[in-house]
């Protein structure tokens, strides 16, 4: 059940603008066009996904028309990738979605699994190539039932980190209620292990439990854009920039620019970085692409 460690690093982040209750159905009406995912709509390949076999699709869907298709990477068996979403800050709220998985005895499926800041797995649901669904994080498993390929579910998590404390429920009925020290959760993405077989993802449901009729969650937001970029880096926020340091992906120094709302990297080679941008006592962790 352990998983390649890299794959909790491999999170491209770009803030998105939530209000109180976001459905994503992939459609044409929300902005998605039929071909890649990656980069539509704050939605980013990881991993061992490729662009190639994380695509929006016509072919099956469990809302409207289209859902994203995650193929199995023939050329990375046994390695782990998958497609997320950032989230902004919030303390109560319920992520949800339906997915479909296409064969036993070949890929494990880690759906909706969540994230913190230092890109920690906090948990999710595991369907295993043996047909067992468990729920909890890496040390503590726990299996709540079966699943059947070719089906499918809708899987939520409700997660109030004021009482530290997330409910799994698998088609509507509560499965597991577990404690959480995490302050913060920055993402959810949905992964598999390359073992030939692939999912569908569908109607993505986001809703902020917390003050629904007047707060809004995208306030004071930091973002950073273009992503992917060949030259500048810009980034927007409200607030003061102290400093802003660049890493490669296995966390090497790279650059640093001190108050300062962008940065060049022009000069960096094509690939992956993290950025981390300290505001105040806040220090906010991202990723971007270097084209």
């Amino acid at each position: 059940m352990k998983k390649n460690l890299l794959f909790g690093l491999l999170s491209i982040l770009s803030i998105n603008t939530i209000a109180q209750n976001k459905k994503i159905s992939f459609e044409t009406s929300e902005g998605f066009t039929l071909g890649s995912m990656n980069t539509q709509q704050n939605w980013y390949n990881w991993g061992y996904v490729t662009s190639n076999t994380s695509n929006i699709v016509a072919t099956l869907a469990s809302d409207g028309v289209n859902s994203v298709h995650v193929q199995t990477n023939t050329d990375a068996e046994g390695d782990w990738g998958g497609i997320l979403y950032e989230l902004p800050t919030l303390t109560k709220f319920t992520l949800s979605a339906d997915v479909y998985l296409e064969d036993t005895d070949k890929s494990d499926y880690d759906m909706l699994s969540i994230y913190n800041p230092d890109f920690e797995y906090l948990g999710g649901f595991y369907f295993d190539y043996t047909g067992a669904i468990s729920i909890g994080a890496d040390s503590d498993f726990e299996e709540v039932g079966k699943w059947t390929p070719k089906k499918w579910y809708n899987i939520k998590s409700e997660i109030d980190l004021t009482t530290n404390t997330i409910k799994y429920f698998l088609n509507n009925s509560l499965v597991r209620t577990m404690t959480t020290t995490a302050t913060e959760i920055v993402e959810f993405d949905f992964e598999l292990d390359n073992y030939g077989s692939g999912f569908y993802v569908d109607n993505v449901q986001i809703i902020n439990n917390e003050n629904m009729a007047t707060t809004d969650i995208s306030a004071n937001k930091l973002a950073i854009y273009p992503n992917p970029t060949s030259h500048v880096l810009n980034i927007n926020t409200t607030k003061k920039i102290d400093s802003i340091e660049v890493y490669d992906l296995v966390g090497k120094f790279i650059l640093k620019a001190d108050n300062q709302q962008s940065i060049n990297v022009e000069h960096l080679n094509t690939g992956t970085y993290i950025i981390k941008i300290k505001t105040g006592d806040k220090i906010v962790s991202k990723k971007f692409i270097k084209k």
